[in-house]
């Protein structure tokens, strides 16, 4: 892999997220992109190096914990609004 400028993988699956990315940057980490959250943003804060840099793009093990709804169609357009300027937690749902 180092060919094409990948320096280590691992599984999440095989073994603790923790575990195998303090194995794969026994120096720490300084910079980290997540789009995951959850145990793997944890892990990578855990071991990243003061001063260290996180770029988050989203938590997407987090969409499907927590949802905001809203009752009434006459509500969707403020809902929408909403949605679009994060006021939301998870999933924006008009129930109708």
């Amino acid at each position: 892999m180092r060919d094409i400028g990948i320096d280590v993988v691992f599984n999440y699956r095989s073994a603790p997220v923790l575990e195998q990315l303090r194995d794969a940057a026994p120096d720490g980490l300084d910079v980290y992109f997540d789009n995951v959250g959850a145990d793997h943003l944890d892990a990578a804060l855990v071991i990243l190096n003061d001063h260290g840099r996180v770029a988050m793009s989203g938590a997407i093990a987090s969409y499907n914990a927590a949802e905001t709804v809203v009752d009434g169609l006459q509500n969707a357009p403020q809902a929408f609004i909403d949605l679009l300027r994060g006021a939301n937690t998870g999933k924006m749902l008009v129930r109708l």
